[in-house]
């Protein structure tokens, strides 16, 4: 009975392994398509040269990147058609009839957006004749009320950040404030200290490639902090954003992560901080503090070969792997008093203040006393003592040991 078992075991996990490899599989198809929770939508008419409509044309999405056809469908009765759920990149749109031109309309998708390419005009001619629209990029967002920014790869590549922190960049953008003393943050998941337009920290929204990202049970952090070389770009959402966004009472960051193509693409790097090069502190006396800071990693992209499913002429499944790590031992952030020559002659005058003390208001704060006469209440507050003249110590009370290590 035990052998049955056990050779029925053996079976019972080689099916678990086809099982977790067609499953696997499955997932990566799956996850190579882009999560539809995104609001990005391509809109546009369809018309002939003398302006009217053109109903019954086919549109084709064409991802540039990925070099393959994201979706297809035909204008409507009045010659409109729209594409929704469409992600962050560059596309054309080519718009065909029969008895006219093709025409080709190339464009950005930005995250959150809405593009509109207008009117395409269609003129009379063959099909296999080709016109190429001029590129859409519109100056005003027309089709939505809100009043957003977009912060994309070319600036987050290129604008200087304390710390690589993209969350920095926030202080770029009109009615953006902070209130952390540095842009040099190594808590990278935390917002609590950026406020938009006057509101709080903990009244930001984030959302990661269309999913929640912030902590409900703060409101201060996110739960994945990525990368900023995972990151394609970013969409400051300020005034007027749909109902969706709704949980928010100040601003809404929507943020895209890159995507994998249909080349391969690879980078690796490391940001090195050292105090060594930089510029000796001044009012650090004798003690500089010691900063080792570096930040390493690298990211690899491209499309996944599957047999029949994904081939080199026609690639349907795609990655972007990205890891950065980061080993830091910074200067601490506490502060302390250092004291001057004569106090390690036992002359405490300096320490001397001009306010009494609350218990024992005959002495002043500050004040040095013998040692074994001080009186203190059922609280242990100090309620008085006998002083040394002078606030000073006798050298005779000193031990030598003590003395020999405070010359040191």
């Amino acid at each position: 009975m035990s052998a049955f078992k056990h050779r029925n075991w053996g079976r019972m996990r080689w099916g678990m392994k086809i099982s977790g490899v067609i499953v696997g599989l499955f997932l990566l198809t799956v996850i190579s398509q882009p999560l539809m929770a995104q609001s990005q939508t391509v809109g546009g008419t369809v018309v002939d040269s003398s302006g009217s409509v053109i109903p019954d044309a086919t549109i084709t999405i064409k991802d540039l990147a990925k070099n393959n056809i994201v979706r297809q469908i035909s204008s409507d009765g009045a010659g409109r058609f729209q594409l929704i759920d469409i992600q962050p990149g560059r596309y054309t749109v080519t718009i065909e009839k029969a008895g006219f031109k093709t025409a080709e309309v190339t464009f950005t998708v930005d995250v959150n957006s809405k593009v509109d390419i207008g009117k395409v005009q269609l003129s009379v001619g063959q099909v296999s004749e080709a016109v190429a629209v001029s590129e859409v990029a519109p100056a005003i967002e027309a089709n939505t009320m809100e009043k957003a920014y977009l912060l994309n790869n070319t600036q987050m590549s290129q604008l200087p950040m304390n710390g690589r922190n993209w969350i920095a960049l926030m202080s770029t953008l009109p009615g953006m404030t902070s209130s952390a003393q540095s842009d040099f943050n190594v808590n990278f998941n935390d917002v609590s200290q950026f406020h938009g337009l006057g509101g709080r920290g903990s009244e930001n929204n984030f959302y990661l490639d269309g999913s929640p990202n912030i902590d409900v049970g703060d409101n201060q952090s996110q739960y994945t902090q990525p990368s900023i070389d995972s990151i394609s770009e970013f969409r400051v959402m300020q005034s007027a954003f749909n109902a969706e966004y709704g949980r928010a009472e100040s601003v809404v960051v929507a943020v895209q992560t890159k995507s994998g193509s249909s080349n391969f693409h690879g980078t690796l790097y490391e940001y090195f901080r050292n105090n060594v090069l930089d510029a000796k502190c001044v009012l650090c006396n004798t003690l500089q503090p010691q900063l080792r800071y570096n930040q390493f990693g690298g990211n690899f992209s491209g499309w996944v070969p599957i047999p029949k499913l994904s081939t080199p002429s026609n690639k349907k499944v795609f990655f972007f792997y990205n890891r950065e790590m980061t080993r830091r031992n910074l200067p601490s952030s506490s502060y302390a008093d250092v004291p001057n020559g004569e106090i390690f002659g036992g002359n405490f005058t300096s320490w001397l203040t001009d306010t009494n003390m609350q218990y024992a208001p005959a002495f002043k704060n500050g004040t040095i006393f013998e040692p074994g006469t001080v009186t203190r209440d059922g609280a242990g507050n100090i309620t008085g003592g006998v002083p040394f003249p002078n606030n000073t110590v006798p050298s005779s009370m000193m031990n030598p040991q003590s003395a020999a290590l405070l010359n040191i």
